[in-house]
């Protein structure tokens, strides 16, 4: 559709970072606690209704969308509101077959529970079903996906009894996105790792630039996210106020795959660390396209983070139980912010070389408004009828 307006009216969904190069207006985090970093303790969420779908598998019947999907929406931390703002692209999962071990597409998930009975299992949110129809779980639109009551379990576990042949996960962002303008804003825009329980470290890197086939080409360093409990200046999962009992279900590890049943249920919490800009080695105004996630026993000086083939192929955190591993949320993939940046000011300006930088020699542009919408669907486009301005031009 076309959105008539002032030709010097920029018009956006209310999600930050979408084409414009804009200073914002920041405080500066302190914090006096010896914790660590990062440790997220109270989620807001939004709930829709889910979709039915079911599958039998050895007589027992599983029904999926019984319940609610829910979507974190915003977290406190040391006192500020972060608010979502961007979904990633696209998720890419980089796989390395292990023979005899992991082979194929193996799927893993956890799913919030309702109830069990000897002859079902009924889930809350909607089943992440491969589009081709073969019962298996289409993992990478899960994790990309908003829906966070469900997740994949023992993701980069290479280990019976759940092993998988998932090296590194990709949240991409196909044209980038920039960094704050102002150094002050680097600690108030981040990335989320999210783990059931919180006692699976994982290790996450900024891209910073894709190769022509939209592949990452170059990474920042690698950032731990460790088990909930750590201490300053160590960054690490915190125990979130959000807990659902949980079923956990495993197909064939070896291809083919289709549905996949259930292997054990808890009760358990939602584990969540912030991870800024700022920890992840990017400069004020940087462009950078998105965040990987490794398993734990991943570095840059013994593996090419560009070369999945070269990483462990006997990743297992054995210490909790044989063969676990991170148990990643879905409903993550995008960045969020601290509400202090939906206030924005600076310049619009032309930037000729595409850095987000303002150089000698780039043209400003004066008489701009900005006017944003709210995106109600979450499509990244402006609805009439639908979306509404927000506060006035």
């Amino acid at each position: 559709m076309s959105n008539p307006q002032l030709p010097r009216s920029f018009q956006m969904p209310a999600r930050r970072g979408v084409g414009l190069c804009i200073g914002f207006i920041t405080g500066v985090l302190v914090s006096g606690s010896a914790m660590g970093a990062g440790q997220i303790s109270t989620l807001n969420l939004s709930e829709r209704r889910a979709t039915p779908f079911s599958y039998e598998v050895d007589g027992v019947e599983y029904l999926w969308g019984q319940g609610n999907n829910q979507y974190l929406e915003s977290f406190s931390l040391d006192g500020q509101i972060y608010d979502f703002g961007l979904s990633a692209d696209r998720v890419e999962i980089r796989r390395d077959d292990i023979e005899g071990v992991a082979s194929g597409e193996p799927c893993g998930v956890f799913v919030q529970s309702l109830d069990y009975s000897q002859a079902t299992r009924t889930q809350a949110a909607d089943f992440p079903a491969d589009p081709n129809g073969s019962g298996n779980c289409d993992v990478e639109a899960m994790l990309a996906s908003r829906i966070i009551n469900r997740g994949a379990v023992d993701v980069f576990s290479n280990t019976a009894p759940d092993a998988k042949n998932i090296e590194r996960i990709d949240y991409l962002f196909s044209y980038g996105a920039s960094a704050p303008l102002l150094e002050s804003g680097m600690e108030q825009v981040g990335h989320l790792a999210s783990e059931k329980s919180g006692n699976n470290p994982v290790k996450m890197a900024a891209i910073l630039a894709l190769d022509e086939a939209g592949n990452p080409a170059s990474y920042g360093p690698l950032v731990l996210i460790g088990a909930s409990g750590c201490v300053d200046p160590a960054i690490c999962y915190g125990i979130t106020d959000l807990m659902h009992s949980y079923s956990m279900l495993q197909n064939n590890p070896n291809a083919p795959q289709s549905f996949p049943v259930e292997t054990e249920r808890s009760m358990e919490s939602v584990g969540m660390a912030f991870v800024s800009l700022q920890a992840l080695g990017l400069s004020p105004g940087q462009r950078y396209y998105g965040v990987s996630l490794f398993a734990d026993d991943v570095d840059s000086t013994n593996h090419n983070l560009l070369d999945p083939t070269s990483f462990p192929d006997n990743t297992s955190d054995d210490y909790i139980v044989v063969g676990d591993d991170a148990d990643i949320y879905g409903g993550l993939s995008g960045y969020f912010a601290g509400a202090a940046l939906n206030e924005v000011a600076g310049s619009v300006f032309l930037d000729a070389n595409g850095n987000g930088q303002p150089d000698d020699g780039e043209a400003g542009i004066s008489n701009v408004s900005i006017i944003l919408y709210s995106d109600e669907n979450g499509n990244g486009l402006i609805d009439e009828g639908v979306d509404q301005p927000l506060g006035d031009p």
